[in-house]
């Protein structure tokens, strides 16, 4: 079972890991007012040239699947923080009900999952 000292070491880290997601996402995207940790993916804008539109085609693909990534830890870091702040179960397995390894939890402080049930989960 964690401390509290690693507790707060985690959710130091959590805050860290929400702060740089949250930049990455401004970088590409802006936030979305009506929903909550989402962002909307802009389409760039290069020109009128066949090669401009492949080219705004492409950036848009890659730019809209690293902002569904990111958003998805982002989510993953809030649902990790309210349960910390709210003082309920952080660290356990949402599958299996076991906790999850501590070595795992601060290496992917936002892991909801045992390394046995994310691996399941995997295949």
């Amino acid at each position: 079972m964690l401390n509290k000292e690693e507790i707060n070491n985690i959710k130091t880290e959590l805050l860290k890991r929400k702060e740089d997601f949250g930049q990455q996402l401004k970088k590409i995207a802006k936030k979305d007012q009506e929903i909550k940790d989402n962002y909307r993916t802009s389409f760039p804008n290069y020109g009128n040239e066949d090669e401009d539109n492949a080219a705004e085609v492409s950036v848009y693909d890659s730019t809209l699947s690293l902002e569904g990534k990111l958003e998805l830890e982002l989510r993953k870091i809030n649902v990790a923080l309210d349960k910390i702040n709210k003082g309920q179960k952080y660290g356990i397995c949402e599958n299996c009900g076991k906790e999850i390894e501590k070595e795992r939890l601060k290496a992917y402080p936002q892991a909801s999952k045992c390394i046995t049930c994310a691996k399941k989960n995997n295949k």
